[in-house]
């Protein structure tokens, strides 16, 4: 036999293994070619079966075990997580966003204090006082004869002709109780713990409409402290207002409540906020953060929530100021209340406006005529007419110039009795040339610059249209009202504005509409309240929202990469996945890996830096977004 062609040698490639011809393939096959040349005829036929290619069998068993395991990793994961978050310390935990609640018209309390009053009104009241009391709610002037004229004079506003601006009476000096703390909303009413013991039973809608003025925001606060572990005082904030002035007059509040958002989020980690505000409250915020900085909403601002905010004003605060409101109390008279209703310049602020109503569009309806949204001051000036008891034919003089001159308003004004029909009359003109049309002014500017969720409610009949009569008295009491479709309060068409939001904001605005809720129940109703903590738990969880990252969503990120090489793992163990493709998802999987382990020993030693902040979005050269 020729020199290299020995049958079975291990280099010849010719006979093996039974005679069949194979090339060598690599360095394992010749090894084994080498091992078959010792071994007994016996056993080569069992060694040729690990070069047989697999029964179908075993690969559906492998297919099968590849499930099992797939679902055990799942179990056994999901039970991890769930130790871990059972495990982490609630302040480990806080990812959620600070909270600062901005309560609606007549929802703070107001406190008040006599000093060296020029004198009291009547035999019952006080010209000085010591301590503060309350004077917003205290139903005790109200149900004790000769005391609500005290009332009424204590809580009044006069013009200040040198600053020109509305103040309190001189000698009596009024605060906001306890601002940032959250009891000044919650209970508006100081004595209304004593009426918690009604919650408990099923009462008429009357009276329970009536209970909500003391309670506004006690239910929304609860629910967070209890079912999303906010704490009163270190992540869950009240901005309470002076609610007798505009959000322009009052400087003081858009002052103390920047300095309120910038430290709840230094005192939560550099978090930005979520402000929750209702009614009169949205005007407030809505005035606050379009005088804010594009970089300064973008740290401190997460997201704004509108809840029954009247951004195209009310109907019903036209009546307040020609015929009085009582606010649905029934202890309060509303002629009474108008006379000092007049005095606030707020609800000039809240007047209907032409983005909600058109310009032709009638509001009140008398039997000579009509009156529209471009019709407010020449009614107005109207009804001053009539206060004053001004004769007929001086209705079209008073109707021509553009407001009251100012040296006759200041004699006026500081002559007439501040109790009178008249000076209140007076205070009505002047805040109505300078307050008056700011739901427009805001409207113009567009919405703010942070996500919004805007929540409002219809179907409850809503005052829309109101109907007086001819003669000298005629604005004190309507003898008509049409309804229109809201939530009891603000109209309809003024509660969706926001919707006009959605081609600037786009998917940063979320509406959530809500049928048969009335407008002082929002802030109570179960289903309201969860869309706000459903909303809260939304922007803590997903993985970008637009204000910041959480990191969290990068543990999951890399643990779903690392489950994915072990999977990839069987797949390739039999035969499914080229050798390629495994060492790209395994480079992936290291790399989010290391980041796995560097962020949770960062979280461990460092707690608040949980969510971290990213760059504000660039802006065009006019500011829109």
């Amino acid at each position: 036999m020729a020199k290299g062609s020995r049958q079975g040698s291990p280099r010849s490639g010719r006979k093996f293994l039974g005679g069949g011809v194979r090339s060598p393939r690599n360095s394992e096959s010749d090894a084994l070619r080498d091992e078959s040349v010792a071994t007994p005829p016996e056993l080569r036929q069992n060694q040729g079966t690990r070069f047989k290619k697999a029964p179908q069998g075993n690969k559906q068993h492998a297919r099968n075990e590849a499930r099992r395991y797939n679902v055990h990793a799942c179990l056994i994961f999901s039970l991890f997580v769930f130790a871990c978050m059972m495990s982490i310390p609630p302040q480990w935990a806080g990812m959620r966003s600070p909270i600062i609640l901005v309560p609606g018209l007549g929802g703070s309390q107001l406190e008040a204090r006599l000093v060296n009053k020029s004198k009291a009104r009547s035999f019952f009241c006080h010209a000085g006082t010591r301590d503060w009391f309350a004077l917003w709610l205290n139903l005790e002037p109200f149900v004790t004869p000769g005391r609500f004229e005290c009332w009424r004079d204590n809580a009044r506003l006069e013009w200040d002709f040198e600053s020109h601006v509305a103040r309190s009476p001189s000698g009596v000096e009024v605060r906001v109780s306890r601002f940032n703390s959250t009891e000044s909303v919650e209970r508006v009413d100081a004595n209304a713990a004593r009426l918690d013991w009604l919650s408990k039973w099923d009462l008429p809608s009357d009276i329970d409409e009536v209970l909500s003025w003391f309670n506004p925001l006690k239910d929304v606060v609860e629910r967070l402290v209890q079912e999303l572990g906010y704490s009163r005082g270190q992540d869950i904030f009240a901005a309470p207002y002076d609610f007798r002035k505009s959000p322009e007059a009052n400087p003081e509040w858009k002052r103390d409540t920047k300095r309120l958002i910038e430290d709840a989020s230094a005192m939560n980690g550099g978090r930005p906020v979520t402000i929750i505000c209702h009614s009169l409250g949205g005007l407030y915020t809505l005035h606050l953060l379009h005088s804010m900085e594009e970089k300064w909403l973008a740290k401190y601002v997460l997201r704004l929530v509108l809840v029954s905010v009247p951004l195209g004003g009310s109907a019903r605060a036209l009546a307040m100021v020609l015929s009085g409101d009582d606010f649905d109390i029934p202890l309060l008279s509303p002629l009474e209340m108008r006379r000092v209703q007049r005095t606030f310049d707020s609800p000039f602020a809240l007047l209907p406006s032409t983005f909600a109503w058109g310009k032709n569009d009638t509001l009140i309806f008398t039997p000579s005529r009509n009156f529209s949204t471009s019709d407010i001051d020449e009614l107005l000036r109207l009804a001053h007419v009539q206060a004053t008891f001004a004769p007929a034919s001086d209705a079209k003089e008073a109707s021509d110039p553009p407001c009251v001159e100012e040296s006759r308003d200041e004699t006026d004004m500081g002559h007439a009795d501040p109790s009178s029909e008249k000076y209140s009359a007076d205070a009505m003109l002047r805040h109505a040339s300078r307050v008056g049309h700011l739901t427009e002014r805001l409207q113009k500017k567009g919405p703010p610059r942070v996500p919004v969720s805007c929540l409002f409610s219809y179907g409850v009949p809503t005052p829309g249209k109101y109907g007086y009569g001819d003669g000298e008295r005629s604005f004190d009491t309507p003898l008509q009202v049409d309804i229109d479709d809201g939530d009891g309060t603000v109209s309809l068409r003024s509660l969706r504005l926001c919707e006009d939001w959605k081609r600037r904001l786009k998917g940063r605005l979320v509406v959530s509409p809500f049928e048969n809720v009335s407008h002082f129940n929002m802030m109570r109703d179960s289903r309201v309240v969860n869309s706000i903590l459903e909303q809260l738990q939304q922007d803590v969880t997903k993985e970008c929202s637009d204000q910041s990252c959480g990191d969290v969503t990068g543990w999951f990120s890399a643990y779903w990469f690392l489950y994915r090489w072990r999977w990839t793992q069987w797949r390739h163990r039999w035969g499914w996945l080229p050798r390629s493709a495994l060492r790209s998802i395994a480079k992936k999987s290291f790399d989010l890996s290391i980041r796995f382990f560097e962020d949770a020993s960062r979280l461990l030693s460092n707690p608040s830096s949980w969510l971290r902040q990213s760059p504000p979005k660039e802006t065009g050269a006019n500011g829109d977004l």
